[in-house]
């Protein structure tokens, strides 16, 4: 089985001001039918349609634009199903 990931929404993928460079960040996505949205610190970010994908997994990128070496943690990290 060939598993192959797809970015989806990385031309989104923006620094943003509503991103604390220190401390916690709440990230959330929702998912409805071929629209995506993104909020950070309870601030929409971004929206992505796309239809191409009607089944697959969760998987999260994150990193730093201008700073090499930062270290980003992840806790409670929760999927759900309506």
């Amino acid at each position: 089985m060939d598993v192959q990931a797809v970015l989806i929404g990385q031309e989104s993928m923006l620094p943003s001001e509503h991103i604390q460079a220190e401390g916690v960040n709440h990230l959330r996505a929702d998912c409805f039918g071929s629209t995506l949205l993104f909020y950070v610190n309870y601030n929409q970010i971004a929206v992505v349609r796309d239809s191409d994908f009607q089944t697959g997994d969760i998987g999260l990128v994150a990193g730093a634009f201008d700073e090499p070496g930062v270290d980003v943690l992840f806790q409670n990290f929760v999927v759900t199903q309506p």
